[in-house]
């Protein structure tokens, strides 16, 4: 944890050609900084990687410094083999430094900033809470031993990282931030996991695995996270260690030549797996089976989600909504989009109209039904509740933009780029709407301001280049 981000480690120099886009980037070292360099339908842009992201075991991303907006680089380096695309760019048509780095991605990550306003890595208060009066006065009674806690909120501190299901929805009034050691997870958000999807390996899907082995069930809770996993410890000899563990409820092995033999068991009972959502990765299985076979890994759609632990009674409906359309945006699970949005309709009217999150959803339910004039009532009233999101008003106006309302569509583009330069889409989608306007010179001057934030961005200088081609 105490690497989950840092400045730029030393990794070999390398080179990614992308079949899709016709991209090639370049990792390079210059006077001990890593530039990565991307070039790209006549075009280039070479940016300083600012931080490391992960501590290595199965590689890096890397983000790039925008002006104070953090960018994700499409460029990873995965320790077993070398550069490829960043988990999410495979497929694109266009790569470009412009996939924002929002403190959902990053709270897994940081800690928060340091004095000298750089990102730090996971520290002690991510699962001991406040430690300043501990760090004065050390004694046990000042901070909180995630092992003396009640079983929900020890489990808890785990899971805030290390459980990421298929949708994870904060409820209202709060925010990631606001989750402390000690508390149960679910009253800050719920995640949902798929019903019917035990096989399912991601790259974050320990937690559940877990809970589906029998080890975990028949304990009762007594074997946890931190059984086998000692985050102040330094391990000599890893699988040796967690025989031990196992020794420790299972006294008498069967006596097949298997286990008359072997000096480990992680082998055999936690071998290792390809997630379905990064390449060049393996993780370990901990459903800790009998019996293995490849048909009981099979990554199937699911047919409902669950809440991992219910939210409040209140917020059920709703954030079970949420979560299945945010769960019908990933590939292969679009048939929860009706389910969810089933749900959120049926909400009261009081509940609805005042949860931002939720009229902004059923925005985008109508948008893809293509019904534009009833997505822009929802992203009005939605943008109305928070005037300062950016992203709101981009949306308000990119529903007002398909409806035809194309001076309400500049007004709320407009907006959404003064609220937040980053972004991209919104003035892309204004440019658009100047050049359908035949305002061409107002669609080249919202371009030079996006390039104003970013002058290296691929997608605005091809699209600068287009109208420009448009105009001839």
């Amino acid at each position: 944890m105490g690497r989950s981000i840092g400045t730029p480690e030393a990794v070999p120099a390398g080179r990614i050609s992308d079949t899709v886009s016709g991209s090639i980037i370049r990792a390079t070292w210059r006077s001990g900084k890593l530039t990565h360099a991307l070039a790209e339908d006549g075009l280039s842009a070479e940016y300083e990687i600012r931080y490391q992201i992960g501590a290595g075991k199965v590689g890096h991303s890397y983000a790039a410094l925008v002006g104070d907006t953090l960018v994700e680089s499409p460029a990873s380096y995965f320790e077993r083999f070398g550069w490829d695309l960043s988990p999410g760019f495979a497929g694109k048509e266009i790569l470009d430094f412009n996939r924002v780095l929002t403190d959902r991605c990053l709270f897994c990550h940081t800690q928060g900033g340091n004095e000298k306003g750089e990102l730090a890595a996971i520290g002690c208060e991510r699962c001991h809470g406040a430690t300043s009066e501990h760090v004065m006065h050390p004694s046990a009674a000042n901070v909180i031993n995630p092992s003396r806690l009640g079983t929900r909120a020890r489990d808890s501190i785990c899971e805030q990282c290390h459980l990421e299901g298929l949708a994870r929805i904060v409820n209202p009034g709060r925010s990631l931030s606001d989750f402390r050691p000690g508390m149960a997870l679910e009253t800050t958000l719920a995640i949902y996991v798929a019903r019917e999807n035990e096989g399912n390996v991601t790259a974050v899907s320990q937690v559940e695995q877990l809970a589906l082995s029998k080890c975990a069930t028949v304990s009762a809770g007594r074997l946890w996270c931190g059984t086998c996993h000692q985050p102040h410890a330094r391990v000599s000899d890893r699988k040796r260690e967690i025989k031990v563990i196992c020794t420790s409820c299972h006294a008498t092995l069967s006596q097949g030549r298997q286990h008359l033999d072997a000096v480990e068991c992680v082998a055999c009972h936690m071998p290792s797996r390809k997630p379905s959502d990064v390449a060049h990765a393996a993780l370990t299985d901990h459903r800790i089976r009998v019996v293995e076979s490849e048909a009981a890994v099979a990554n199937a759609a699911p047919h409902e989600l669950r809440a991992w632990y219910e939210p409040s009674a209140d917020m059920r409906q709703r954030d079970l909504g949420l979560a299945d359309l945010e769960a019908a945006a990933r590939a292969g699970f679009q048939a929860l989009g009706e389910a969810g949005a089933d749900l959120l309709e049926s909400l009261p009217e009081a509940q609805r109209s005042g949860d931002a999150p939720v009229l902004a959803a059923l925005g985008d339910v109508e948008l893809a039904r293509g019904q534009a004039g009833k997505a822009a009532l929802l992203f009005r009233r939605a943008a109305e509740l928070k005037p300062t999101a950016g992203e709101l008003a981009m949306y308000f106006g990119i529903s007002l933009k398909q409806a035809g309302d194309l001076e309400g569509a500049v007004r709320e583009l407009g907006r959404a780029v003064q609220l937040n330069p980053a972004l991209e889409q919104a003035a892309l989608a204004l440019a658009d709407v100047y050049a359908k306007r035949g305002q061409s010179g107002e669609a080249s001057r919202v371009l030079s301001d996006s390039l104003k934030w970013n002058r290296q961005s691929i997608l605005v200088r091809l699209t600068q280049g287009t109208l420009t081609m448009g105009k001839k």
